[in-house]
C-alpha cells in the first residue's frame, strides 16, 4: 500500500542531500577563482613593473625640472626688468624651456663679434643664474643676422658672422664656469628672421632687420 507520508519523506531528505552537493560545488568553485585571484596577483609582470615604476620617476623628475625651470625663468625676469622694458631683451618659457632673445646691439657693434660690455654683462648675469640652480641644463647659443649680405677678409658671408658671434657667447659662458659638454653654439644667418626683412613693396626694412640681427639663448632640459 501507497504510504504518501514516507514518499514525501524521502523525497525531501534526497533534496537535502542534492542541495548539499550543490552548495559543496559552489563553495569548491569560488575556492579555485579565489586561488586562481591570488595566483595572479603573486605573478608580477617585472617587465611592466619596471615601466610603471620608470614612469613615476620620469614624472617625478619632469615636475621637479620644470619647478626649477620656472624659478630660473623668475630670476631672469627679476634681474633684467630695465632691459626687459626697453626691449633689449625678450624672455619667454614654453615647454621646451626658456628662450631668451637678445638684440645684436647690446651685444656687439655692427659688422663685428667681439662682445661689448653690456653684452657681456647680460652674459654673465645669466651664467650666474643658471649655475645657480642645481639641475643640470643644456644650452644652445643661437646666432641670427638680417639679410645684408657681408664680405671681408674675416666674415666671407654672415654664416661665419653669425657663426663667431654665437662662439664667442658661448666661450664666454664656458670661462665663466658653465660646463662646456653641456652648451653648443649654432649659426643660422639669415635663414630665420623672426620678422621679415622686406616690406611688402621689397624694400628694406630698417627696423624689422634691427630685430632679426639677434643673440638666442635657449636653456632646455
Amino acid at each position: 500500500m501507497f504510504n504518501k507520508a514516507n514518499f514525501d519523506t524521502e523525497e525531501n531528505e534526497a533534496h537535502d542531500e542534492e542541495s548539499w552537493l550543490l552548495t559543496y560545488a559552489d563553495t569548491i568553485t569560488n575556492l579555485m577563482g579565489f586561488f586562481a585571484l591570488l595566483l595572479g596577483l603573486s605573478v608580477m609582470d617585472v617587465s611592466k613593473f619596471k615601466q610603471f615604476t620608470n614612469s613615476v620617476k620620469e614624472q617625478m623628475t619632469n615636475e621637479e625640472v620644470s619647478n626649477s625651470m620656472e624659478d630660473l625663468r623668475k630670476q631672469l625676469d627679476s634681474v633684467f626688468v630695465k632691459q626687459t622694458a626697453q626691449g633689449v631683451i625678450d624672455i619667454n618659457m614654453d615647454r621646451t624651456g626658456i628662450k631668451m632673445v637678445a638684440k645684436n646691439a647690446s651685444f656687439f657693434n655692427s659688422g663685428e663679434a667681439n662682445l661689448l660690455t653690456d653684452g657681456r654683462a647680460i652674459v654673465e648675469t645669466v651664467t650666474k643664474k643658471i649655475k645657480g640652480i642645481p639641475d643640470h641644463f643644456s644650452i644652445d647659443v643661437e646666432g641670427h643676422t638680417d639679410n645684408v649680405p657681408i664680405k671681408n677678409e674675416r666674415f666671407p658671408s654672415n654664416w661665419e658672422l653669425s657663426s663667431a658671434r654665437a662662439s664667442n657667447v658661448v666661450k664666454y659662458m664656458v670661462n665663466a664656469g658653465i660646463d662646456p659638454t653641456s652648451i653648443k653654439a649654432s649659426a643660422f644667418a639669415d635663414t630665420r628672421p623672426a620678422v621679415p626683412n622686406k616690406n611688402p613693396d621689397g624694400t628694406p626694412n630698417r627696423k624689422n632687420q634691427a630685430a632679426n640681427r639677434r643673440i638666442v639663448i635657449r636653456i632646455y632640459y
